[in-house]
């Protein structure tokens, strides 16, 4: 592999400075770029839960690593999405899928991973003692449609075999644990829940240097090449040397190693966050905390923040003009499940991108001797990025991926990549067709 163009542009403009996560906290960026040649065990691009999760745990193992950053800590999609800590892969993927997938031993080590990521999460937070809003009251994942109360029935009954943490409600039991009458039935991963995601990955970040990991951030790789005992990462202004590579960048993978950004597709999801509500209104939003989502084709999310926001958002069909048509949009969906909640001001509309890949399952690419990827987002990069990076660090240290739960694979570019990056804005009118249809059809959903 040889020169590239850097694996991202610094920080998509900044545009993580639009988040509720930002404003929140805004402390100062400390983080300097490379300048110099440092060597180490580890190199790991990306500083993300992934990247920032997996040199963490490295580090804890008194392993050596350097990780280098093109935007500032959290600045991607860590740093952007909604903050829910989900112990479950995309709706569709249970224990049982999950094994035909990837066969009986790491499929099973995958659904034991699955099941305890969030476990994983809220310990690291009280061990490290990170400032981040954790809040472990359950992530909800409810149906508007009669149609699908077997299915949840079967996928709360094969996550509860695997030994997860899970409670099925019925209708009536979703609307008191929701603060809404719309659906007909839940399941409840009660250890799931949600954090400030930017305030999460600077904490990390803090602990790793603590540790006395290396963090170099505006530092775009622009170059990769193979040495005979190792890797070289180039930058602008430095290098680094390192036995092993770890890519963690996800959705922002850039060109600088073409196969790895082919194998998925980042789509652009959108948050809104309202002005702090009405005590009177928070009580009635989920009233018992946590987080939710439904098993729309073009799904309503939400929560509340910790100084009481309504936050959520999802995709939109085309990007020109969506910061303002967006927030109407959204916050229509939020009142039609709270019809109490009025007219709140919208304080905060960002964006940001999320990978999926083939099958919407998280990936291990193996690029060349001691150089890998993991792609792990789909949707679920809080949790499942975290579980997977301390997975990734025992790996790494053991120079030994045979019980990794993930099977190192080459990276599989998608023919028509470019176009296939259109499918979800595609999709996602159709999408909600159906769901108007369905709506329709099913009067009380």
């Amino acid at each position: 592999m040889g020169r590239g163009i850097a694996v991202r542009e610094a920080d998509e403009g900044r545009g993580y400075a639009r988040t509720l996560w930002y404003a929140a906290r805004k402390a100062p960026e400390a983080d300097l770029p490379l300048a110099t040649d440092v060597s180490c065990d580890v190199a790991i691009v990306g500083a993300g839960i992934v990247g920032l999760s997996a040199a963490l745990h490295l580090a804890e193992r008194g392993i050596s690593c350097a990780v280098v950053e093109a935007g500032a800590v959290g600045s991607g999609a860590s740093g952007r999405n909604t903050g829910f800590v989900v112990p479950a892969l995309n709706a569709s993927l249970g224990p049982d899928e999950i094994a035909a997938r990837l066969g009986p031993e790491r499929g099973a080590r995958l659904v034991d991973l699955v099941a305890k990521a969030a476990d994983t999460l809220f310990d690291l937070v009280r061990r490290h003692a990170i400032a981040c809003d954790a809040d472990q009251r359950g992530f909800i994942q409810a149906v508007p449609w009669a149609r699908q109360l077997p299915g949840i029935a079967a996928r709360a009954d094969s996550w509860r075999r695997a030994g997860a943490a899970v409670e099925l409600l019925d209708g009536a039991a979703a609307a008191s644990r929701m603060g809404t009458p719309f659906y007909r039935g839940a399941i409840d991963y009660t250890r799931g829940g949600t954090i400030d995601p930017l305030a999460y990955a600077r904490g990390l970040a803090a602990r790793y240097v603590a540790l006395g990991g290396k963090l170099f951030a505006h530092s775009p790789v622009a170059g990769l090449t193979r040495m005979p005992d190792g890797w070289m990462l180039k930058t602008a202004s430095g290098g680094v040397a390192a036995r092993r590579v770890l890519f963690a960048t996800n959705a922002l993978a850039g060109t600088l190693v073409p196969d790895l950004a082919r194998s998925q597709i980042p789509v652009e999801v959108h948050q809104i966050a309202t002005a702090p509500l009405l005590h009177s209104l928070r009580a009635k939003i989920l009233p018992q905390g946590g987080c939710a989502t439904d098993m729309r084709r073009d799904p309503v999310a939400f929560r509340l923040s910790a100084d009481g926001r309504l936050l959520g958002g999802g995709m939109a069909a085309f990007a020109p003009g969506s910061d303002s048509r967006l927030p109407p949009f959204f916050m229509r969906r939020f009142a039609r499940l709270f019809p109490d909640l009025g007219n709140p001001a919208v304080d905060f509309v960002w964006r940001g991108k999320v990978a999926v890949t083939r099958g919407l399952m998280p990936k291990l690419f193996a690029m060349g001797p001691g150089c890998h990827a993991l792609i792990a987002c789909n949707g679920r990069g809080n949790a499942l990025g975290t579980a997977l990076g301390a997975a990734l660090a025992q790996a790494l240290a053991a120079d030994d991926f045979a019980d990794f739960p993930l099977p190192p694979e080459p990276p599989a570019p998608m023919a028509l990549h470019g176009l296939a990056t259109l499918s979800p804005r595609l999709w996602l009118p159709w999408a909600r067709l159906r769901d108007r249809i369905d709506n329709a059809t099913n009067p009380h959903a």
